[in-house]
C-alpha cells in the first residue's frame, strides 16, 4: 500500500483512475491519497461526500461531476493541453490544506497513518482499538456511577454501504452483479449474524458467527418463497 516502487510508478503519470470498491459515505481508500501524495490528479468515484475530504476544492477530478466518460475524457485532454490549468490542481501543496473539514478532522484525530520512521503517533487500527477501548471504559465509569450504559449505534449512512454495481462504458453505474457482490453479500449476512449473537447474548466467536450466517441465505429464501406464494 505505501511501497516506495508503487509511489514512484504512480508519479510518471500525470493521472490515476482512484475508483473504490465500494460507494459508500465513510470507505475512502489510498487509491485517492497515493495520486495526492505522489503529485498526480487522481480521477476519483467513490465517497458521496468526497469533497469534504479533499485538500481543496480544486486537488481532483471527481467522477460524478461529469454526464459521461465522453465528457471526462475530453477535460482531461484539456488539462493535459494546458499546462498552467493543470497546475492548479497543485497550488494546495504550497498554500496548504484549505477545506475546513479536513482539517478538523485531522486535528481531532489521534492517529496517523504510517509513512515512515518519523511518524510517532498509533496507526489507525491502533487508534480504533484505543477508540472502543474509551467507549467501554466510559460506560463502565457510568455503571460505576449508578448512570445507564451509552448505547453507540453506527447510522445506517456510515455503515449501510448499497451494494456494488458495474459502471458501463457511458459511466452510468448499472445494477448488473460483479465480482465484489459475493463478498458484499458475505459480508452482510457475517455482520447480521454477529447482531444477532449480540442481541441473544450468544457466543461470540468465529465458528459460531459463520454458522448463524451460513443459516441467513436459507432463511430469507424460505420467507421469500412464503411471500410469493401468498400472492
Amino acid at each position: 500500500m505505501l511501497d516506495d516502487e508503487f509511489f514512484q510508478l504512480i508519479a510518471k503519470y500525470k493521472f490515476a483512475i482512484a475508483i473504490e470498491n465500494a460507494i459508500c459515505e465513510d470507505y475512502v481508500t489510498e487509491k485517492l491519497w497515493r495520486p495526492l501524495h505522489v503529485g498526480t490528479i487522481p480521477i476519483v468515484l467513490g465517497s458521496p461526500r468526497i469533497k469534504d475530504l479533499l485538500p481543496s476544492n480544486k486537488s481532483a477530478i471527481v467522477v460524478d461531476d461529469y454526464d459521461s466518460v465522453e465528457d471526462i475524457a475530453r477535460y482531461i485532454n484539456h488539462l493535459d493541453s494546458y499546462d498552467e490549468e493543470y497546475d492548479q490542481y497543485f497550488n494546495w501543496k504550497t498554500t496548504g490544506i484549505t477545506n475546513d473539514y479536513l482539517l478538523q478532522l485531522l486535528a481531532t484525530r489521534d492517529w496517523e497513518v504510517d509513512y515512515g520512521p518519523d511518524v510517532k503517533g498509533k496507526d489507525f487500527f491502533e487508534g480504533f482499538e484505543c477508540f472502543v477501548c474509551r467507549r467501554v471504559h466510559e460506560n463502565i465509569r457510568r455503571e460505576k456511577d449508578g448512570k445507564d450504559p451509552l448505547r453507540y449505534q453506527a447510522a445506517l449512512n456510515h455503515y449501510g454501504c448499497p451494494a456494488p454495481v458495474k459502471v458501463n462504458d457511458k459511466g452510468q453505474r448499472t445494477l448488473e452483479n460483479h465480482i465484489f457482490m459475493e463478498s458484499f453479500t458475505k459480508h452482510k449476512y457475517l455482520a447480521k449474524a454477529l447482531q444477532y449473537h449480540l442481541d441473544k447474548n450468544l457466543l461470540v466467536d468465529e465458528e459460531s458467527i459463520q454458522q448463524t450466517a451460513d443459516k441467513i441465505p436459507k432463511t430469507q429464501g424460505s420467507l421469500q418463497h412464503k411471500r410469493q406464494s401468498s400472492v
